[in-house]
């Protein structure tokens, strides 16, 4: 089906059919239309403007940083020892991590583009598979295993490095989390969690799966929120344990795509710091 003027990248199991279950897809992934908000989106993303909010206290801090981290990882510095894990969000599939993957090939990563229906389970149920998939990788193992997670996708990151986490070190870097849950999780919950298993996982009740998980403080996080996010506030997407926040003039839905968050994403990876 073709929609003119919007950009969309849908990969899921809608019934042959039927137009209200296409519009419920439609209301639960939030397309962006060519209309003002992407203009003003682009516009945004044309100027390349940043808002730091960087929870590292200056150069100092920074370069303490550098040398916990590298400790705490183990890093070395070859890359193609090391494979970065990236994980979509809700409602997308692994193509809208591809820009992103090239890039880290690009640099001489590993990559595991790891795709899943968000239509069919819940974070525990996407968690166990993906750790699954995690044990099956083939020797020799990559030396560091790192993740990169985009919305909801960072939630199964969370699930997994604190239930089954694979033995090699590694930092996480999250795009635009829902950490601390979601309100408009909270909205949509009751009118589409049957389509949608994963949003009763991500709403801001202190008994949620994403309010409940513990923090990660085996790993050095970093987190990327958009500043016109639209979907997860900036204030949702902390953790205590985090070791860097960066706010970027994104909204939510390619945050991922952004030239200066793939830099970002990179210093990250490779120093522990944006």
């Amino acid at each position: 089906m073709t929609f003119p003027h919007c950009n969309l990248t849908i990969r899921r199991r809608c019934a042959p059919g039927s137009l209200a279950l296409v519009l419920l897809c439609l209301m639960a992934i939030h397309i962006s239309c060519d209309s003002s908000t992407t203009s003003s989106e682009d516009s945004l993303d044309s100027t390349g403007d940043e808002i730091r909010t960087n929870t590292d206290t200056g150069a100092e801090a920074s370069s303490n940083g550098d040398e916990s981290s590298t400790a705490n990882t183990g890093a070395t510095d070859s890359k193609e020892s090391q494979m970065v894990v990236l994980i979509h969000g809700l409602g997308r599939t692994q193509f809208s991590m591809l820009a992103l993957e090239w890039n880290l090939d690009r640099m001489g990563y590993q990559v595991l583009n790891w795709g899943y229906s968000s239509t069919c389970c819940t974070v525990d149920e996407l968690g166990k598979e993906l750790a699954d998939e995690l044990r099956a990788i083939e020797e020799p193992r990559p030396d560091q295993i790192h993740f990169v997670g985009h919305s909801l996708g960072n939630i199964i990151t969370r699930w997994v490095l604190s239930n089954a986490p694979p033995p090699e070190p590694g930092r996480v870097v999250m795009l635009a989390p829902p950490n601390q849950g979601a309100e408009m999780a909270d909205r949509y919950a009751e009118w589409l969690s049957w389509l949608l298993d994963p949003l009763d996982d991500l709403v801001t009740d202190d008994q949620s799966t994403v309010r409940t998980l513990p923090q990660l403080e085996e790993r050095d996080v970093g987190i990327i929120a958009g500043q016109y996010d639209g979907k997860v506030k900036v204030d949702e997407t902390h953790l205590e344990a985090e070791d860097s926040h960066e706010v970027v003039s994104s909204a939510h839905t390619f945050i991922m795509n952004r030239p200066d968050v793939h830099s970002k994403i990179a210093s990250f990876l490779e120093h522990g710091h944006f």
